[in-house]
């Protein structure tokens, strides 16, 4: 092999080395048992490339953000937040259409 390639290979190899160290802190990281934070983000939605709604979880109250590039807006905190199983994907998407339906046909 001539040392362009060698070179190039343990470049290669130390770049892969270090992104699968990252991976794995960051894997340890979340499932500390200690690690155990008072705000939880539970849904995102984006609106657009800089716009998007946020359904927070703080200390058992759920609060729904609007997060735009230059500020974070609260829009509503919501009354009684559904229980929802951990490891759902996205778990507030039909909730929330739901809830905000039935909020518009009360308001109209």
């Amino acid at each position: 092999m001539g040392p362009l390639v060698q070179t190039s290979f343990s470049l290669l190899l130390v770049l892969v080395v270090i992104v699968g160290f990252a991976f794995l802190i960051r894997r340890i990281q979340t499932n500390l048992p200690g690690n155990h934070s008072l705000i939880h983000i539970k849904s995102s939605i984006a609106l657009g490339s800089k716009e998007r709604l946020a359904l927070v979880e703080v200390g058992g109250t759920w609060v729904l953000l609007g997060i735009t590039a230059s500020s974070i807006n609260h829009l509503m905190t919501l009354p009684n937040p559904p229980e929802i199983a951990e490891g759902q994907t996205d778990p507030n998407q039909s909730w929330l259409k739901t809830y905000l339906l039935t909020k518009k046909n009360q308001n109209a």
